[in-house]
């Protein structure tokens, strides 16, 4: 609830070497502040050819040019003289004719650069600022932590080119390789680089294992992603529970590795269907100001012969992306309590996912507490050295707030316990042994009191 953290995966989505083609044409007629039908039409020219030469599915690229130049005739686009406008329009107009969340287009206020020549003794410009945009975004990794129960919890919001990546994901899965059970939480995550995908799901399997394909319109030629059998670090491997969380904002990459994992029985996957988009493509400018994502290949399982494009992976337990975390625990450690020998060990676990609650669904009816009540929880609450959440009141609403992190409204499921809607955390209210006043703060499957201060 209140650990509010944020990463631009959009970078992650354009880099990836194993998306990239030939470099495109470049037209160098600079623009206007401002667009002008000549200005237009040069965009969509250069949109509509750049579709036909490297969109996956030509008969489509043809489709959506014959929407475009419709559109352009009865003069849709006479009224946009902001790029942003325009892009959008465009972005709108292509995805609505080719039913393809991938494809795109962007705008800049400012000219975009040409490719700057490489210098010999190190990487290019943009290259370098790129390595660096990943260093400040952990390589695409979130969290990295044991759960109660030796669960292992992994964030991966993005799938970076390996060559980058590469140590940080051995770092991480050698930390949890040891774990009785790992939660990999894909809820965020945007996509990235297919072999990225492959190197990361290397350490969840004993052996080398085939993923899947993408064909390429480029020399009508297919691609084929496999595990490797040795990684660096050491593996999580095969025998052990895992469990992959997924929400309607996992898209490509990130829907590729759900897959993977569900077509081959390796994990369960817990929360909402994704978003829907298998073709993988790169950008490609279309004017100094305006460039267009083009999708040039397709996925293929090698298993089913199809692709999550335009349904998405639908998960094996279906919840809301905000409670994916706490069912997935929950099944864990009742899965790892049935297999456990020792009845101690067993017990302990089953004590961890009772007290994780009962997940809270989106639809999850929101019932009224009395104003007295909820006076009663009103007040300063220290629930670690760094953390002090007040808790305040407006008529008859509740309000929690942690120091330096925005208010948030408390929506009570009953007369003590209540969750947040912005983000995957409850709290409850009740008394320590001591029979003081505590909040518990529950979050990333952790139970974490706090005494009244007040």
């Amino acid at each position: 609830m209140f650990r509010l953290s944020a990463i631009c995966v959009a970078t992650l989505l354009l880099a990836p070497a194993a998306f990239a083609q030939d470099t495109p044409r470049v037209d160098t007629v600079a623009q206007a502040p401002t667009l002008d039908a000549a200005a237009r039409a040069q965009v969509i020219d250069a949109l509509v050819r750049h579709l036909n030469d490297y969109y996956v599915f030509p008969d489509v690229a043809a489709k959506i040019e014959v929407a475009l130049r419709d559109k352009q005739k009865r003069g849709a686009y006479d009224g946009l003289v902001r790029r942003q406008d325009f892009a959008e329009a465009l972005t709108a107009d292509v995805r609505a004719a080719g039913n393809d969340l991938h494809l795109g287009v962007r705008a800049s206020d400012t000219p975009m650069a040409p490719e700057p020549a490489r210098d010999k003794t190190g990487p290019a410009p943009d290259e370098a600022r790129m390595l660096a945009r990943m260093k400040e975004l952990n390589y695409g990794l979130g969290g990295i932590e044991k759960l109660p129960g030796n669960i292992g919890y992994l964030e991966v919001r993005g799938f970076v080119p390996v060559k980058h990546a590469e140590q940080a994901l051995t770092a991480a899965m050698t930390q949890l390789a040891d774990c009785d059970a790992l939660i990999v939480d894909l809820r965020r995550n945007g996509g990235g680089d297919p072999a990225g995908v492959a190197f990361l799901t290397s350490y969840l399997f004993d052996q080398r294992t085939h993923l899947n394909d993408l064909h390429w319109r480029e020399g009508n030629r297919t691609e084929e992603f496999w595990t490797r059998a040795d990684v660096p670090g050491k593996k999580f491997g095969q025998q052990k529970p895992v469990y992959v969380l997924t929400s309607s904002k996992t898209f490509s990459g990130g829907e590729e590795f759900s897959n993977n994992l569900k077509v081959l029985q390796r994990a369960t996957l817990v929360g909402e269907t994704t978003g829907g988009g298998a073709n993988p493509g790169r950008g490609h400018q279309l004017t100094p100001y305006f460039s267009a994502f083009i999708p040039n290949g397709r996925a293929i399982n090698p298993i089913t012969k199809t692709s999550w494009e335009h349904t998405g992976v639908a998960p094996d337990v279906k919840v809301a992306a905000s409670d994916a975390l706490a069912v997935a625990q929950k099944m864990a450690l009742e899965k790892l309590a049935a297999a456990a020998s020792d009845p101690q060990h067993a017990k302990s676990l089953r004590a961890t996912a009772a007290a994780l609650g009962s997940p809270v669904r989106a639809d999850s009816q929101v019932i009224k507490v009395a104003p007295a009540v909820l006076d009663g929880y009103i007040g300063r609450y220290q629930v670690s050295p760094k953390m002090i959440i007040d808790i305040t009141r407006d008529g008859d609403r509740l309000y929690g707030q942690a120091q330096g992190q925005p208010v948030m409204e408390l929506f009570a499921k009953s007369d003590t316990e209540f969750f947040v809607r912005e983000v995957d955390a409850q709290v409850r209210f009740n008394k320590a042994d001591d029979g003081s006043p505590q909040l518990v703060l529950i979050q990333n499957g952790r139970n974490m009191p706090g005494k009244k201060l007040n």
